[in-house]
């Protein structure tokens, strides 16, 4: 009887993972990548070994990203579909290894699995945030075997060092677990002492990276603003029912906050436990405080949560707190490690209805206008290198979407004034990328000595249809049906001269009414 329950679990389980691939390789199949999934194909393909080294130090990640997909780009493999694909395999073995593997009632694997994050946001956007959450659940699922087996542990915690700083806390809690544990069971082998040294190595290049910062990178310039209350809107967004939320937030934010308090007295008899949440949460809610903090960075919460629940199931209540051991064994933890789930079983079956609106978006419009434009450019492309011609783009961020599709033509950034497809977060970066269109189209003539063989692609439209004796002709655009990320919108002129009129010297006007792009 119990061979017949565990396989019908099973055989749901592959059920929903099958479910899980053709449901989201249906929506992906329609996903425009942007911005931010364009800049890492690009730098892997268009830098050596150790030029992407130096140019992701400009892009606060860690490497392991750009290394998996720097073999693919350099092979002349085509975009975006090898990047689709590869992000692809690895969010769905996430998946496969969490509905598998994790201790947790099949309901809510299935609810997790098909919630916004693991459906949409860890999915169908290529970022490197996938990779960490797969070798977050291989730490969780391997971790029984982690004394048996030291070195492989010790090489996926090398990994997650290198994945995503929102795991370097995380990463740094597991290494301190790992050396305090085999240190209380006696003298440590040779095994033990090469495994903490790859660790600490993994940590120490993670550090390099996210700490040693270009001298010219613009967090040098720009003040960093704390926001304390960072931690508890992602908390709110990322346990409670609703994604966005527009009425009920205090409601809202007290149900995350109770779930979170349920999960960490669940667990308060296990003091490995509680020191993971700590250090993990902690290092979390300095990232969304001191530096970024939107939903693909929130989902994290979500994340490390099954994670201290799941490595939490390992190790045994103990009393650790002599003074609070009479109040400690009061507490019906298996009762409030229920309650717990059982909420945030809830939020996640209401959280439902934003997957859904995320992916019919997806399919129904574009999360980035890069890949009609592109088709666009294809289109004329002949015409292009034919007239030795160039195309200007201005802001090199949103453009980067586009030029990944184009290898082979000329893309010249009017906010770094020379040649190039990824941009770097130098400490001019922000008010470059707000030129006006008389500045792009100024400083692409002086530089050119005129406008004859340029095209556009801007992001916003030009306030002017002439100037300098030349007519800008509106080739291509795409401005409607763009939800995603930054509103991808994009605009391809062509410089046309005027034949009835002189020329005009390439001079900085005096004013310019033109519309600056999006911040």
């Amino acid at each position: 009887m119990k061979l017949f329950s565990e396989n019908k679990d099973k055989l749901f389980h592959y059920a929903a993972i099958v479910a899980y691939v053709l449901l989201n390789a249906f929506v992906l199949f329609h996903h425009e990548p942007w911005r931010d999934e364009a800049q890492a194909w690009l730098i892997a393909r268009d830098t050596n070994f150790w030029g992407l080294l130096n140019e992701i130090r400009y892009q606060q990640n860690p490497p392991l990203w750009y290394l998996i997909l720097l073999p693919f780009a350099k092979l002349g493999l085509p975009y975006p579909g090898t990047l689709q694909i590869i992000h692809f395999l690895i969010s769905v073995t996430a998946v496969s290894v969490f509905i598998l593997k994790a201790p947790v009632r099949p309901l809510l694997k299935y609810l997790f699995a098909f919630s916004y994050f693991m459906s949409f946001e860890y999915v169908i956007i290529s970022r490197n945030y996938s990779i960490a959450i797969l070798l977050l659940f291989l730490i969780a699922s391997f971790y029984p075997q982690r004394f048996r087996r030291p070195l492989f542990y010790s090489v996926l915690i090398f990994l997650l060092f290198l994945s995503n700083y929102l795991c370097f806390a995380p990463a740094v809690g597991l290494v301190v677990l790992f050396a305090w544990e085999f240190f209380r069971q006696g003298k440590p082998g040779k095994d033990f002492k090469i495994a903490l040294a790859i660790m600490i190595l993994g940590g120490a290049i993670s550090f390099f990276f996210g700490a040693f910062l270009p001298a010219d990178h613009y967090r040098h310039i720009y003040p960093v603003i704390p926001r304390y209350y960072a931690f508890f809107e992602s908390l709110t967004k990322t346990l409670s029912p609703f994604i966005v939320i527009k009425e009920g937030e205090a409601f809202c934010s007290f149900l995350a906050v109770v779930i979170l308090c349920f999960v960490i007295l669940a667990e308060i008899r296990k003091p490995q436990a509680i020191f993971l949440v700590l250090i993990a949460y902690g290092g979390v809610f300095y990232i969304l405080s001191f530096y970024i903090s939107s939903l693909r960075h929130q989902g994290f919460i979500l994340v490390l949560l099954w994670l201290v629940y799941w490595i939490a199931q390992y190790y045994p209540e103990t009393d650790w707190l002599p003074f609070a051991d009479r109040f400690f064994r009061r507490i019906p933890t298996r009762k409030i490690s229920e309650a717990g789930l059982m909420l945030l079983g809830i939020c996640l079956a209401f959280s439902l209805y934003f997957m859904v609106v995320a992916q019919k978006w997806e399919v129904g419009y574009h999360f980035s206008g890069s890949r009609v434009m592109a088709q666009a450019i294809k289109k004329i492309s002949g015409l292009i290198r034919a007239n030795h011609g160039v195309i200007v783009v201005h802001p090199s961020p949103e453009a980067a979407s586009v030029i990944a599709y184009l290898p082979g033509l000329k893309f010249w950034q009017a906010d770094y004034a020379d040649y190039g497809t990824y941009w770097r977060q130098g400490a001019q970066f922000d008010y470059l990328r707000r030129l006006t269109s008389a500045d792009v189209v100024v400083r692409a003539g002086i530089y050119f000595r005129g406008l004859d063989r340029l095209f556009f692609l801007l992001a916003y439209p030009l306030s002017f249809s002439e100037a300098y004796g030349y007519e800008f002709k509106l080739i291509d655009v795409v401005n409607r049906g763009v939800f995603g990320y930054s509103y991808e919108t994009f605009y391809l002129y062509k410089a046309i001269p005027l034949r009835r009129i002189a020329k005009q010297t390439i001079l900085p006007p005096d004013t310019d009414s033109g519309r600056k792009p999006p911040s």
